[in-house]
């Protein structure tokens, strides 16, 4: 029974400083674009269907990926789309 519990709360432990990583934003570093040639031109398109319960706070975590998809590739190296469908036209409705 103790190692039940010893593993039970080694994984929320893990679980926790994991959740507390993603919450703070937490990264290797500072990311920079790629050199000039390093990357072809991209087409992308990110699907936005909403992240209930809480949709805004979904939508900030996209548009942070987003962000970071620019700053990794270069803005002169990459043509962004988003769609919206299902839950996250509600986003827009509500505006």
């Amino acid at each position: 029974m103790t190692v039940k519990i010893s593993k039970t709360l080694s994984v929320a432990f893990v679980a926790l400083v994991a959740a507390l990583m993603v919450t703070m934003g937490w990264s290797i570093g500072p990311v920079s674009a790629a050199p000039a040639g390093y990357y072809q031109d991209q087409k992308v398109a990110y699907h936005n269907d909403g992240g209930m319960p809480d949709n805004a706070a979904y939508f900030r975590r996209m548009l942070k990926s987003i962000k970071n998809h620019i700053d990794a590739v270069g803005k002169a190296f990459v043509e962004i789309r988003v769609v919206d469908h299902a839950a996250g036209v509600d986003l827009f409705e509500k505006l």
